[in-house]
């Protein structure tokens, strides 16, 4: 009796009850990650647990595999093999979305709208309290002197804060911050810098 043969209490536990658990885990962690790389400025918490997460997902597909493909790889069937080749597609996928930086822009163009009716009504030097923007979770707003809107968003960066940053006008002007690439018209991401 093997893993693959599909006879008996083994292959009933592995392929009814530790599949769909690990096919779950691995779409949680891929979840996770795009979450957290689809800001304009990427959220470091998410993409480290999503990371360790899938190391994790990874040696035990990696393992898993090994043993199943010593036992029994000529005699799989095609269902099985789509279904071990499945995890590792999905992973690749993932990271490909998130190295051409595609969940980051669509969410920031679903976003754009609301993000520019938000900086529309902060009042010259004002804040706006903490809370979501279209699909941006914003932890504070704020208008500098040159008519640059500022928002901030938690989590992003490594040390210091980080957001975007509005002026339809012009490149905003560096008040404790460093540009960074410009997301649209009128759009810069932006982090703190230390001295």
């Amino acid at each position: 009796m093997t893993i693959a043969s599909g006879a008996g209490r083994p292959a009933f536990w592995w392929g009814y009850v530790l599949w769909p658990l690990f096919y779950a885990a691995t779409v949680v962690a891929l979840g996770v990650g795009l979450n957290g790389a689809s800001l304009p400025v990427w959220d470091v918490d998410p993409l480290f647990y999503s990371f360790w997460l899938c190391i994790a997902i990874g040696l035990t597909w990696s393992v898993a595999f090994g043993v199943a493909e010593r036992r029994a790889w000529a005699r799989m069937s095609k269902p099985s093999r789509a279904r071990w080749l499945g995890i590792p597609i999905l992973g690749l996928a993932c990271l490909a979305l998130i190295l051409t930086g595609l969940p980051g822009t669509v969410r920031f163009q679903l976003s754009r709208t609301a993000l520019e009716q938000a900086a529309v009504r902060v009042e010259p030097g004002g804040h706006v309290a903490p809370g979501w923007i279209g699909l941006e979770p914003i932890e504070e707003v704020w208008s500098q002197a040159d008519g640059t809107v500022i928002f901030q968003i938690p989590h992003a960066g490594y040390l210091g804060s980080c957001g975007l940053a509005y002026n339809p006008q012009r490149q905003p002007s560096h008040e404790g911050y460093e540009l960074g690439d410009q997301v649209a018209d009128g759009w810069w991401t932006w982090c703190e810098y230390f001295d």
